[in-house]
């Protein structure tokens, strides 16, 4: 049995009552559902069942901000039942449990107050100044009427190509926020049928931008079963990009947005199938994959994958050589690993980076991994008194041994001015050598001869000292 339309209105305040005390529930990354709403498949929920006095509402648990573009895609279904009843509507609100009226009201009403919303209203309600047609509206703060001020758009035939949506098949339906320019467009059936241009966070907000993002719908005496389905991901643009690290001979399945459609996907490298949603791929290297492919309303899809491939073997290199590494009193001393960018490095003390600084003799540790393997670094340093040193004599004769003068030290020396005189006071040397001298002056070998040097140096722990005296070249 059909109740009259307008008596509904009991039915529902009755219905409204028990459905927010019994009926309201969490998705978890996914929808708050209320009323009689269920999810019926992975991307998909039934918002009213094909039972008088039906209300629902379902709101994502992540909030948007309108202070960003946002594009929203999904696909109604508005029941198979002509003059069916009543409706969905898209709603931008402020409570994750928000639930509204049932009949007329299309699961929206008087208490989403501020509210902003896309009404797809499949039923006359006279009193509304509603047309035989199903029909769109852009409304404010809960009020369906199209004669009152918060009609802010419409109404206008939901479809361009037909005034029945009851028709057993699911509707493309977009709706797009240029938060630049305050454009609001709503597309239905690949059509822009509607659109509103204005300050929605401050007008309707109270200068407050970020809201929940949901649906509504209702039966009344009329009814109809009505679902939404969702795109697998909704995105301020029309791009998925994603970092995806595997280990090594891992095989991993790439996923594209727009399910069961034909992509291309480039490099077809390491691919099972380059014209799927969701190939295999068995990369070997690091590489990235982009998938494009074009939804039933022409708009293209490009998906991103950036696949980061760990070896199994972790290659490093220690900066310095820490077979005979020494450190003297007061020397400061940066322990280097060099490895791959995708590995990580953790000292002993917890700290991360390549290098880590030292002060003191002992024992450090660093741990080299990734997400498929780890290796630990023991590394020993000793210590040394650091004293530098003169040689008296040097013989550059070319055998390898002691053919360069210069200051002697365990540690680092920076030598920072050098100079070598003959014993007429020439100068035959004058170099910042870290080398030293190797007995030459002009390019030609100087004489055997007793010389004179001057030295400044910075020795190992940072001290800088200065050194003169002869030296004896012998050849």
């Amino acid at each position: 049995m059909n109740f009259p339309k307008l008596s509904s209105k009991l039915i529902s305040t009755f219905i409204l009552l028990l459905a927010v005390f019994f009926f309201t529930t969490e998705v978890k990354g996914q929808f708050i559902i209320n009323g009689t709403a269920f999810q019926s498949a992975p991307d998909c929920y039934q918002l009213t069942p094909a039972a008088p006095g039906s209300i629902a509402s379902i709101w994502n648990e992540d909030q948007i901000s309108l202070s960003n573009s946002f594009d929203l895609r999904f696909n109604m279904n508005f029941g198979c039942t002509d003059i069916g009843a009543d409706g969905m509507v898209f709603v931008l609100q402020t409570s994750p449990t928000a639930l509204g009226q049932s009949g007329g009201d299309i699961g929206y009403g008087a208490s989403f107050n501020p509210s902003f919303a896309v009404e797809f209203d499949t039923y006359n309600n006279i009193v509304n100044a509603d047309f035989d047609a199903d029909h769109i509206a852009i409304l404010r703060n809960g009020n369906v009427d199209h004669n009152h001020p918060n009609n802010l758009a419409g109404p206008i035939n939901a479809s361009a190509m037909a005034a029945n949506i009851e028709d057993c098949n699911y509707h493309p339906v977009q709706i797009t926020w240029d938060a630049d320019n305050m454009l609001l467009e709503v597309f239905f059936d690949c059509t822009l049928r509607l659109s509103y241009t204005g300050d929605i966070i401050n007008d309707i907000f109270g200068g407050d931008a970020m809201v929940y993002w949901g649906f509504t719908g209702s039966t009344g005496g009329k009814t109809n079963v009505q679902s939404i389905c969702f795109y697998p991901y909704v995105s301020t643009m029309l791009a998925s990009n994603q970092d995806i690290s595997i280990c090594e001979g891992e095989d991993i399945q790439l996923t594209g947005s727009i399910a069961n459609a034909d992509y291309t996907w480039n490099p077809s490298t390491g691919l099972s199938d380059p014209n799927i949603f969701n190939p295999m791929v068995s990369p070997t290297e690091n590489i990235t994959y982009i998938g494009t492919t074009i939804d039933e309303c022409g708009n293209e899809f490009i998906d991103t994958f950036n696949i980061i491939v760990n070896s199994l073997e972790i290659n490093y290199e220690l900066q310095p050589a820490f077979s005979d590494t020494t450190i003297c009193d007061g020397e400061v001393l940066d322990l280097m690993v060099q490895t791959s960018s995708n590995n990580s490095i953790v000292w002993q003390d917890g700290s991360m980076g390549n290098s880590f600084t030292i002060a003191q003799p002992g024992f450090y540790e660093a741990v080299i991994s990734n997400d498929c393997s780890t290796t630990t670094v023991n590394l020993e340093v000793g210590s040394t008194d650091c004293v530098v040193s003169m040689p008296n004599a040097f013989t550059p004769d070319g055998d390898g041994v002691n053919d360069f003068f210069g200051p002697v030290s365990t540690s680092d020396v920076d030598i920072l001015q050098f100079k070598i005189f003959n014993r007429w006071g020439e100068v035959v040397f004058n170099e910042i050598s870290q080398q030293g001298w190797d007995g030459t002056s002009e390019g030609k070998a100087a004489p055997s001869d007793v010389y004179v040097y001057t030295v400044e140096i910075i020795n190992g722990n940072g001290t800088r000292e200065f050194f003169s005296g002869d030296v004896t070249l012998i050849r």
